[in-house]
């Protein structure tokens, strides 16, 4: 089954940007486009709500379990 990657909206959330930069590379390398960042929990949030009213809403996330102002599970 061939997965249609124009399809799929992520979002990596990570407060280290080195590893921000390094996920986004790699899912550039298997042709994944559009792709979000955050730094933030909060500001993730509000991306992703913002996603649902548009016509590619955010499907995949990757975030850091450990971070300064909230987690992954508080996500």
């Amino acid at each position: 089954m061939q997965i249609d990657k124009s399809k799929i909206h992520a979002i990596i959330i990570d407060n280290v940007k080195s590893v921000r930069l390094v996920l986004t590379k790699a899912l550039k390398e298997i042709e994944m486009s559009n792709i979000s960042t955050s730094d933030s929990i909060l500001d993730a949030w509000t991306q992703i709500e913002d996603s649902l009213k548009t016509d590619k809403p955010i499907n995949l996330v990757f975030c850091d379990w450990n971070m300064p102002a909230g987690d992954g599970i508080d996500l």
